[in-house]
């Protein structure tokens, strides 16, 4: 084995950060075992649909929407910019912006789920192919029992960190006890006894002595071999396969483990990687087997693995765990100055790797980069209202429209987006449509509960403001909103927001 590895590796331990002890990554193996959570309701009160998302940014997958009305349960962050959700099988992050909850929220919840009525997000990516978590198909549930004893914070804890070993023992042994709580549940990706396959360095010998010759039918053969072995790292720790295919290539001469190097093919040890290399910095996959090898004429105690795969994970766990930002990083260049330069910037041994990732094509095995999405408007453009009003119809809208306010054309657009919020959700069962919520029993100043119909009904024929006419076109036929709310009052009850002369809530 080559000596200029753990030299290399060695070098930026200064940066070492303990990995139990970093913080959760709001985005990375959340929820692993099974964790108490407060079952939080939420409502979805956005201009139009709200996107649901694999990780906590704007630029990751759309794995799923929900409506305007939605119901979701909150399972961690709340009251954050990025919230993670659940809505049946879908499961990812929102923005947290666009959540209602509250006493009102979780009463209105209860009682719709007991009519079997509550809207549910729409899933666009398989719930087993959604990697805002891996998790069993049945996630929340609710779970009776005692509350957990004496007092443990960790009952209504965020998500407890992912330990080395994955959660793995069935869910009736880690039931968490809970009263009106939810047990939410995940499986392990990639944990060491776990694979879908595993490569033993010993197992292709033949092949690896051929590929050494320069056979190159032998050396793909190899390629292949190492890059299926490193989809267990990629999976949990995302490590990039092209860098490490690579450096297993450079290290072991095509897995032919160098007489001069001393480490055994049966060690699986492919990156030379010794028993005491930064031990309890990094949240190592190792079982602890080791063995004394002599290597450079020095008896050195390395580890060994049961697999390849187990030795890319305990080094994926490292890398990661020291540069914390080449989690998932595409950028084979980048990850090889950093991770593997001096200070930043190229080495020889770097650029023998990157000579032998351009020359086998290496980043083949990368997953492509996500395409650019551009940034979600403020108020994306909203469902329009398709009923087709007749113009005695549609002068009734403004009608009631400017009786609400007349006083701007952001004053009476946002009444009629109050209107169309409603309409989105079918609010009170009074339809889809805004002329069904204007004139539902007891809502607007077309009620009689409200007010006498003498109030608006001067108003009729036109008899209303451009700009209202202005306002009510763009919303129904433009799906332009100026807010999310579906409530307004003429006073401020505390911290509404105010738009033209109402106070909206």
């Amino acid at each position: 084995m080559k000596k200029k590895l753990p030299i290399v590796l060695l070098t930026a331990s200064c940066a070492l950060l303990p990995l139990a002890a970093r913080p959760v990554r709001a985005d990375d193996n959340l929820l692993s075992g099974y964790t108490r959570v407060e079952k939080v309701y939420a409502m979805v009160d956005a201009p139009s649909f709200l996107n649901v998302r694999e990780r906590a940014d704007k630029k990751s997958r759309i794995v799923g929407i929900l409506h305007p009305g939605d119901f979701c349960y909150i399972l961690y962050g709340a009251g954050k910019e990025r919230v993670y959700i659940e809505s049946n099988e879908l499961r990812g992050f929102v923005d947290g912006k666009w959540l209602r909850t509250g006493d009102e929220i979780t009463s209105f919840a209860k009682i719709t789920t007991v009519n079997g009525t509550v809207p549910e997000g729409i899933v666009i990516v398989a719930p087993e192919n959604n990697k805002a978590v891996s998790y069993t198909l049945t996630t929340t549930q609710d779970v009776s029992g005692e509350s957990p004893a004496e007092g443990s914070p960790e009952a209504a804890a965020a998500p407890a960190e992912d330990g080395a070993e994955g959660a793995k023992a069935p869910a009736e042994e880690n039931a968490v006890p809970a009263g009106s709580a939810a047990a939410v549940s995940s499986v392990a990706v990639g944990s060491s006894d776990n694979y879908a396959y595993e490569l033993k360095a010993v197992a292709v010998k033949n092949l690896s002595e051929a590929a050494l010759s320069g056979d190159l039918a032998a050396q793909e053969e190899i390629i292949q071999f190492i890059a299926t072995a490193a989809d267990a790292e990629w999976n949990r720790y995302g490590y990039l396969k092209s860098v490490v295919i690579a450096q297993v290539v450079e290290e072991t001469e095509w897995l032919s483990f160098p007489a001069y190097g001393g480490i055994l093919p049966s060690d699986n040890n492919v990156l030379g990687i010794p028993v005491d290399f930064l031990t309890g910095l990094w949240a190592s996959n190792w079982s602890g087997t080791s063995a004394i090898r002599n290597i450079y004429g020095e008896e050195t105690e390395i580890r060994v693995y049961e697999s390849v795969n187990a030795c890319l994970m305990d080094y994926a766990a490292f890398m990661v765990g020291v540069h914390p930002e080449l989690a998932r990083e595409l950028d084979a260049e980048k990850v090889l100055v950093t991770a593997l330069g001096s200070n930043g910037e190229p080495t020889e041994y770097t650029e023998r790797l990157k000579m032998l990732i351009g020359l086998y094509d290496l980043t083949r095995f990368d997953p492509a980069p996500l395409p650019e999405e551009p940034e979600e408007p403020e108020n994306p453009a909203a469902r329009i209202d398709e009923s087709g009003y007749g113009a005695g119809e549609l002068e009734l809208i403004w009608a009631l429209v400017a009786q609400e306010d007349d006083t701007s054309y952001e004053g009476a657009l946002a009444v009629i987006s109050s209107v169309m919020n409603r309409a989105d959700m079918n609010y009170g069962g009074h339809g889809t449509g805004a002329l069904d919520q204007l004139t539902a029993p007891g809502q607007f100043c077309y009620s009689p509960e409200i007010s006498p119909s003498s109030v608006w009904e001067w108003r009729l024929g036109g008899n209303v403001a451009e700009f209202v006419k202005a306002a009510v076109n763009d919303c129904l036929n433009g799906g332009i909103r100026n807010h999310g709310y579906i409530n307004f009052r003429s006073y401020d009850g505390g911290g509404w927001v105010r738009i033209g002369t109402n106070y909206y809530f």
